[in-house]
């Protein structure tokens, strides 16, 4: 998308549920690709993206991103191999899914990846489920009939409650500091936190 000063487009896909922002069909991972446009009208928009990270002005900046770390051993070693051979140069991870602990290792020995949390308020496989790392009695209004995260955005939005939303971002935030890592970026699983009518957990994030 791009942002309100023109700045930076960004496309965001998923593989499993059609509501994504823009679906991009591909394998366990999937690309966020962020591009940085710069042209005589960089001086009035302003400082760019590119060069809020550093970058001098005038860069065109290509981000490769791959996101749902943590969700399996499959993904991990996707997005070490995609991190390390130099496909990509930034990842996310799913704190809520059960192979967390091994991606957590790769980044101790590796502190120089760009690692962020992939926020996650959804559980969308029908027979691989995770739960709210803030735990069930907290957060009711996130977890569906199995006590799992809803499988859809759209049962998000309509059981979700702001409240426990930022209850469970907190909690997300916190183990991956317990393990060990503080995430440079925030990004969204499935879009969710970027659902309307939720723009306030914008905000929350």
């Amino acid at each position: 998308m791009i942002d309100q000063s023109g700045n930076a487009i960004r496309l965001a896909g998923r593989t499993h549920r059609p509501n994504a922002i823009i679906p991009l069909r591909s394998t366990a991972l999937r690309v966020l690709l962020g591009l940085v446009l710069l042209g005589s009208q960089a001086a009035a928009w302003g400082e760019t993206y590119a060069q809020k990270l550093g970058w001098p002005e005038g860069s065109r900046v290509l981000i490769l991103h791959v996101d749902d770390a943590g969700m399996s051993h499959e993904s991990n070693q996707g997005a070490w191999r995609a991190i390390r051979d130099g496909v990509a140069n930034s990842v996310s991870v799913m704190m809520p899914t059960p192979w967390v602990p091994e991606f957590a290792q790769i980044l101790k020995a590796h502190p120089e990846i760009d690692a962020g949390l992939h926020l996650t308020l959804n559980a969308e496989w029908n027979q691989y489920r995770w739960g709210p790392l803030a735990g069930k009695p907290a957060v009711p209004s996130l977890v569906d009939e199995e006590g799992a995260l809803w499988a859809t955005v759209e049962e998000v939005m309509q059981h979700g409650t702001v409240q426990h939303v930022a209850q469970e971002i907190a909690a997300q935030l916190e183990r991956a500091r317990t393990m060990g890592f503080e995430p440079t970026h925030l990004d969204s699983h499935m879009g969710t936190l970027f659902a309307t009518p939720f723009e306030e957990w914008r905000e929350i994030a």
